[in-house]
């Protein structure tokens, strides 16, 4: 029993105390946190916006291929229905005929390609058809725009399964997240 040093109990806590905090890690105080948001990051969350609607119309088809397609005319609308401007937006029509074993389709679409603030793109992805619009503009809190006014060529000889078997979907996308809209294919009828 070589040294023996004599201490008080407060004198040990404190040596002990030093050479424990000299190796563990500094803590946080266990002060209640308060959180915050930038202002930006609060009109972020208030963002929402919603497809307010579309509607189909059959047309009579005077075009040279009359005979072989009905023309329907697409018009999908959206709303700002949240508190801050969307300068951001895209809207995805689909036709889904992956339940259709049928050939290839000739469904088809066209639009005026003389208004210069629409630009659209059709992609087909195996039996998916996919067309796009890119927000060209501000939409500001409750404001209401068109987003897509296209027209529809659907076979006749495929009508019918595609009312029975396809699936349509409209998607719009916004900076702070989506909205999405079913389709009933009943709503390419024939007047």
């Amino acid at each position: 029993m070589g040294n023996i040093i004599l201490t008080t109990p407060e004198e040990l806590r404190a040596i002990v105390s030093e050479a424990v905090s000299g190796i563990l890690p500094k803590t946080v105080s266990n002060q209640s946190q308060i959180d915050t948001v930038t202002l930006n990051d609060a009109l972020e969350l208030l963002k929402e916006y919603d497809i307010s609607g579309y509607s189909v119309a059959f047309i009579e088809n005077n075009e040279t291929d009359c005979d072989s397609k009905y023309k329907f005319k697409l018009r999908i609308d959206i709303e700002n229905i949240g508190f801050t401007v969307e300068n951001t937006y895209k809207i995805n029509f689909y036709i889904n005929r992956e339940n259709i074993s049928k050939r290839e389709s000739k469904i088809s679409f066209s639009w005026d390609k003389h208004i210069d603030y629409k630009d659209y793109q059709l992609n087909k992805i195996d039996k998916k058809l996919k067309l796009s619009s890119q927000g060209k503009f501000s939409i500001f809190p409750e404001e209401r725009v068109n987003a897509m006014n296209v027209f529809v060529f659907l076979p006749k000889d495929e009508l019918q399964d595609l009312q029975e078997k396809a699936t349509f979907e409209i998607i719009l996308f916004y900076s702070n997240g989506r909205d999405e809209m079913k389709i009933s294919a009943n709503v390419f009828n024939i007047k």
